[in-house]
């Protein structure tokens, strides 16, 4: 068991008997600390470097590479040891076994400060959740992010891959746990906290520990189908203790958590793993077992480019795959014939035999099957149709489909009107006034003209009209309707021959008083 203070006291401590391995005081701020190899080295994230210890305390190397770095993450499989920091947007990856430099991660990649660090403990990808609530998954051998995901609303605080890699949690700022699938990229689970929890942690039993404040809660059955309703143990640290970071061991029942007063153990019924596997770990091995399995570890050490989001490590069976394939497609053959005798027997107006058989050459015998007598079927338009169909089809879709889909009926309907207009100018012609011939300029203006010339001769006749309201025996209803369309077919039906106004001799004047336009207009 590794103790680091955030003011330089690091001890490495037996977890049997808490028998003291080694102790120093190194009077410098500790962010993070982690085991390298086995519990014989271990990386240390100082102020200004990172620092490479033994079990005794003393110091092997600096890595001034990795300078300001308070996020610290191993690659086991492949000896990689990654640090990033919250303050300078920077990432670096560092192979322990060689000393080589393998990525860099620049500010203008990484955009963000990172404020929590996990790896996933199958495929080697790192994640880092940064400030604007986005969770990136990384690569050494890929300078961009692999896959970027709008987590939280604001801050993340925690996150953690489960130990079989297939899912990670977060904890947000915004009192929001969250689980995902590593393989859909999508989240399973939501839930809202009411604690200001600020450090998380999965066994390998799938026990969840939240910790924060002087609160740790245990979790159970998140990663199931039956959902928890409550905590499954809920323990107080005590007045001003305030939880750091809070880890299982991995072979025992016990939850260590780090708080601002020192260390305390609970102990968490099923949070250990029941049946180890002594072949990638040992709680029992010696000191001649442990050396073994160094050099193992050495010898079967990945190259940095097999970090990739695949988390189907063992090979393919190449014969199963292939029988899989023929079966999907036989399926598929039979199923386009029974679409196709469907359809021929709606055109026919008559039900499909009930007798299919798809033989070795994959034909279906016509002759078998019989054909029951054609039945009644409901009348449908066209129209009535093709409504059913695209109903259909809208409701197989999810909802991102149905998104994209609106949105490309809105952009269609846009393409609809300039493909409307494209047509309409094939036919008469596209108007440019900046890119008209002489000819075409001269016909414009002649048209304007005329246009003017029409418009002058309508005022002329409106004011006639006015002019004639009072020789006009017409009630008042009818005249003020005529002045106001402005029109002079109802005046010439009216009046004398040839659409012109009656002659003031030949009319016979109205009193005023019995018409109301006369006194309007007066």
């Amino acid at each position: 068991m590794l103790l680091a203070g955030r003011r330089g006291h690091l001890s490495n401590l037996k977890w049997k008997d808490f028998s003291l391995l080694g102790e120093t005081q190194l009077k410098d701020k500790i962010s993070d600390a982690i085991y390298l190899v086995d519990h014989t080295m271990t990386a240390v994230a100082q102020k200004k470097y990172v620092y490479m210890y033994t079990k005794e305390g003393t110091e092997m190397h600096i890595l001034s590479k990795l300078s300001h770095m308070d996020r610290l993450g191993y690659l086991y499989k492949h000896m990689l040891l990654v640090g990033a920091s919250s303050s300078f947007s920077v990432m670096r990856y560092v192979d322990i076994s060689t000393g080589q430099d393998l990525g860099h991660k620049e500010p203008a990649i990484m955009r963000d400060p990172t404020s929590s660090l996990a790896v996933n403990p199958t495929n080697g990808v790192v994640a880092t959740a940064d400030l604007r609530g986005v969770v990136k998954l990384w690569s050494p051998s890929v300078v961009d992010p692999l896959v970027q995901l709008k987590s939280h609303k604001g801050v993340i605080d925690a996150i953690c891959f489960h130990p079989n890699g297939r899912f990670w949690m977060t904890l947000g700022g915004d009192h929001k746990l969250k689980i995902w699938d590593a393989r859909t990229l999508r989240t399973l689970e939501e839930y809202a906290v009411t604690y200001a929890f600020n450090t998380m942690d999965i066994s390998s039993s799938g026990l969840v520990a939240l910790g924060g404040g002087t609160n740790v809660h245990i979790w159970r059955d998140m990663f199931s189908k039956h959902k928890p309703r409550a905590p499954y143990m809920k323990f107080s640290l005590g007045y001003g203790n305030v939880a750091e970071q809070a880890k299982f061991c991995p072979f025992e029942d016990v939850l260590g958590v780090g708080h601002s007063q020192g260390f305390t153990s609970f102990l968490v019924p099923g949070s250990g793993e029941a049946n180890p596997d002594f072949y990638y770990a040992n709680p029992h091995e010696t000191e001649r077992h442990r050396q073994d399995r160094v050099v193992a570890n050495l010898l079967d050490k990945l190259p940095p480019d097999t970090v990739s989001m695949d988390i189907q490590v063992p090979g393919v069976n190449e014969d199963r795959l292939a029988a899989y394939k023929e079966n999907l497609r036989l399926n598929r053959k039979a199923a386009a014939i029974r679409e196709k005798k469907q359809r021929r027997a709606d055109r026919g107006a008559e039900e499909a035999p009930t007798g299919l058989l798809v033989g070795t050459d994959e034909e279906v015998d016509e002759d078998l099957g019989y054909k029951e007598r054609p039945r009644t079927r409901e009348l449908k338009t066209r129209l009535e149709k093709l409504k059913e169909n695209k109903k259909r089809k809208w409701d197989k879709k999810d909802s991102g489909d149905k998104v994209r889909s609106k949105q490309t009926m809105r952009a269609s309907r846009a393409v609809q009107r300039q493909r409307a207009q494209t047509q309409h100018d094939a036919i008469h012609g596209a108007y440019d006034r900046d890119n008209l011939t002489a000819e075409e300029r001269r016909a414009t203006e002649e048209e304007e003209r005329q246009h003017k010339r029409d418009a002058k001769r309508r005022r002329a006749e409106r004011e006639d009209i006015i002019d004639d309201i009072r020789y006009l025996q017409k009630p008042a209803r009818e005249v003020e309707a005529q002045v106001r369309r402005g029109r002079t077919g109802s005046s010439a039906s009216s009046g004398g021959e040839g659409g012109k106004p009656p002659a003031k001799a030949s009319a016979v004047p109205a009193a005023p008083a019995s018409n109301a336009a006369f006194k309007r207009f007066l």
